[in-house]
């Protein structure tokens, strides 16, 4: 008979200690050195994973303990590497478990969007809300408010926003326990976990001319970007590839690590990020010949392992594709590949925070959008020092003459264009549409980010993504923010999205078109113009990538085209069909 594991029982006991106080950080000390136990022992290969399996199932557990966003947030904080290692032990066995493999990607992913769209979030009554409020934007802010350069501002991009960051290691618990206190008094916050979907769930949803690319770069403990895998997801079947990112960019010179500047706020940098980092300052500065170099490059890693595994790009035209980490910033239909041309030219992208979070929107129904409401050049502003927008005035009239044929429309403009009128109008708006500026502030990155309309009516014009979040817009079958850098969001530990784009889908709104960085105010007129002629024919996916090819084909630089990017579940218009099947009709 074999005697009892007596280490293995301390560290269960440990375990359940732990979760009780609520010390995230002794219960992963104690799960991770109980994993530890058995990789280390004689142990197969399945029963390895068995183990692994088991810790993610505590690991879910542990983040149903925390009530409000910021302790999800926490959590996701705390189980990061850890999840990055199992995953990446799973991908290492000989014949890894697809469906584990599947699902541990996605357990480090947008786990709190995920929670959003797919349970109950009741928010603190307002008895309690302002001074948790400002508890919960202490835990989100970050000490470093510097002016930051161009270069500085790109490298925060792809470097994570650790959440507690002003409050140091040996305080962390305290205002998160606060928070989670006044959470529980009011019965308030997340009342479950949301669960990933399956990898079956996935692959049914996908109709017979899409698949589904989910990226993953696993956190490693030293280095932001040491290795790349891909899961390439179709009806029929699944095929994944990895990528040791050290060898494939080993001409790519420089430091990988963490660092700060002026004890800022820590940066990360990889030999991938010189890569996207060159890439995105190229094609903004209208450098194309270089910028088609590391477009190239990114094609040979993220396109051509796809293309590689049998993919067609004639018969599989619409590509969702789950970026991951310093990946969301990639301009993704600009990248060259297949025989070296631009990928749009035959695919058609939507972007998803997770996989998980692309089934959701998929599954969500919803009616023909019946209303169309535009909000172009709001003035005055609540930053008087922001420039005019006199082409957003065109921009937003032009739409209207596109749209009124197949919709209700309402055009509000300057001080009509008031963050009173969203908030009346939201509710009722099949698609909206914001021809304004945004506010970034890099102090606070998370959820403090800002949609800039018109004053009044008791409202500062200052519509912050936590406010956007708890909107209604579950009738917005799309939402397009045009507005410099309004398609940019930053990213956090557990890969959480962060910003405008994150806070209107988990608002429940099912497509958002946006910029990744600042575009002209009359190109981006140009631009949206096209893009509403081919919409309602084409769907969103479609009317982005036939944008895109014509005026590229019409000689405009890169960085007036290849901003936009479609992030949602990338479904045509609920009701195209029959607006299809009317357009098409012969006259009679």
């Amino acid at each position: 008979m074999p005697k009892p594991d007596k280490g293995a029982a301390r560290l269960n006991f440990a375990m359940e200690n732990a979760a009780r106080c609520g010390d995230t950080t002794a219960w992963l000390l104690a799960a991770g050195a109980l994993y530890d136990r058995a990789r280390s022992g004689e142990t197969t290969e399945e029963d390895l994973r068995s183990s692994r399996v088991a810790l993610l199932d505590k690991v879910d557990g542990l983040r149903g303990a925390f009530r409000s966003r910021v302790g999800r947030l926490w959590a996701a904080q705390q189980v990061d590497l850890r999840i990055g290692e199992l995953f990446s032990d799973e991908a290492r066995c000989q014949t890894p478990d697809l469906p584990t493999l599947f699902r541990l990607m996605e357990a480090g992913k947008s786990r709190t969007l995920l929670d959003h769209l797919g349970s109950v979030y009741i928010d603190l009554p307002e008895a309690e809300r302002q001074g948790i409020r400002s508890l919960e934007k202490s835990i989100l802010s970050f000490p470093d408010a510097q002016p930051a350069n161009w270069n500085e501002r790109e490298l925060r991009l792809y470097s994570g926003l650790p959440i507690l960051e002003r409050w140091g290691p040996a305080n962390t618990r305290l205002p998160i326990r606060a928070v989670e206190d006044a959470y529980a008094r009011a019965s308030a916050g997340f009342s479950a976990v949301e669960p990933v979907a399956s990898l079956d769930d996935v692959r049914l949803a996908l109709q017979p001319d899409e698949i589904l690319v989910d990226y993953c770069i696993p956190l490693h403990p030293t280095h932001p970007a040491i290795a790349l895998h891909g899961m390439i997801v179709t009806r029929e079947g699944v095929h994944c590839y990895a990528l040791n990112l050290r060898t494939a960019l080993a001409d790519i010179g420089g430091f990988a690590g963490s660092f700060s500047i002026n004890g800022g706020a820590p940066l990360k940098t990889s030999q991938l990020a010189a890569v996207l980092f060159a890439c995105r300052e190229d094609i903004q500065a209208g450098n194309e010949g270089e910028a088609e170099v590391r477009l190239r490059r990114f094609g040979e890693l993220l396109i051509t392992p796809v293309l590689e595994s049998g993919i067609d790009p004639k018969r599989q035209k619409h590509w969702i594709v789950s970026p991951h980490r310093i990946l969301h910033t990639v301009p993704w239909n600009a990248v060259i590949a297949n025989g070296g041309e631009a990928l749009m030219n035959d695919v058609a992208i939507t972007l998803a925070p997770s996989a998980s979070v692309w089934h959701k929107l998929r599954a969500t129904t919803t009616s023909a959008p019946k209303r169309f409401v535009a909000f172009g050049n709001p003035r005055p502003l609540p930053d008087t020092s922001l420039k005019n927008l006199a082409q957003a005035e065109v921009e937003v009239s032009l739409l209207s003459s596109i749209v009124m044929e197949q919709m209700d429309c309402k055009v509000l403009i300057n001080q009509d264009a008031s963050e009173a009128a969203l908030r009346r109008e939201v509710g009722q708006a099949g698609m909206v549409h914001f021809a304004t500026h945004g506010a970034f502030p890099e102090q606070d990155a998370i959820d403090f980010h800002q949609l800039l309309l018109a004053p009044g009516e008791g409202f500062d014009g200052r519509v912050l993504a936590e406010e956007l979040r708890g909107m209604d817009f579950h009738g917005a079958s799309l939402v397009v923010l045009s507005i410099c850098n309004g398609g940019l969001y930053r990213f956090g530990p557990g890969d959480e999205p962060y910003g405008l784009v994150p806070a209107i889908l988990a608002a429940h709104a099912l497509n958002i078109v946006g910029p990744l960085w600042s575009v002209a105010d009359n190109k981006a007129r140009q631009f949206m113009t096209t893009f509403y002629s081919h919409l309602f024919e084409s769907g969103p996916p479609e009317a982005l990538r036939q944008t895109c090819r014509e005026l590229a084909q019409q000689g405009w630089l890169m960085r007036d085209w290849a901003a936009f990017v479609l992030v949602g579940n990338g479904l045509p218009l609920p009701g195209s069909e029959k607006i299809k099947r009317s357009s098409d009709a012969p006259d009679v």
